[in-house]
């Protein structure tokens, strides 16, 4: 996949993860699955394409554990298709230590505190606010990439096209 294709993908997946950490009442469905394998594999190729051009282990392995955090929630949400409301299912503790550690890599790769905003915030810890974490700390990712492969520059905790 071409550096402007995963931008594209990772980016349409964003989008879908905030609108699905927003839509707490709807029903677990098909959209659910897309974002979190979508998530699994665009993640885990972000970070090898990091690696690749600075070297950087630990945006490799903030890759990895956002890949592994979304990957963790697809039996939970698989089991529960059809069946329950986004915003009913609270997430196990196994998920939640996932996000903990990219927050504890993105820590490392960029200095800042954390990527997540719900994670120890919120409780119970719900989907919804699990997959805003997920894509909260995918966003900072994104950025990262964005910077390193395109015409992108950071100006504080903003980017802009140059």
């Amino acid at each position: 996949m071409s550096d402007p294709e995963l931008l594209y993908e990772g980016r349409r997946l964003e989008e879908l993860g905030r609108k699905i950490a927003y839509e707490r009442d709807k029903i677990i469905d098909t959209e659910d699955l897309e974002f979190l394998r979508g998530v699994e594999l665009i993640a885990y190729k972000i970070g090898e394409k990091l690696y690749e051009l600075q070297r950087d282990r630990d945006w490799f392995r903030m890759g990895e554990h956002i890949s592994q955090a979304a990957t963790s929630l697809l039996p939970v949400v698989g089991a529960l298709m059809l069946e329950k409301r986004r915003g009913e299912v609270i997430v196990p503790t196994h998920v939640q230590d996932s996000i903990r550690e990219v927050d504890r890599f993105y820590n490392m790769a960029s200095g800042e505190t954390r990527c997540s905003w719900l994670l120890n915030l919120v409780t119970p810890y719900r989907y919804p606010s699990a997959v805003n974490d997920i894509t909260a700390c995918f966003h900072r990712m994104l950025e990262e990439y964005s910077v390193k492969v395109g015409n992108w520059v950071r100006e504080g905790k903003c980017i802009w096209r140059v």
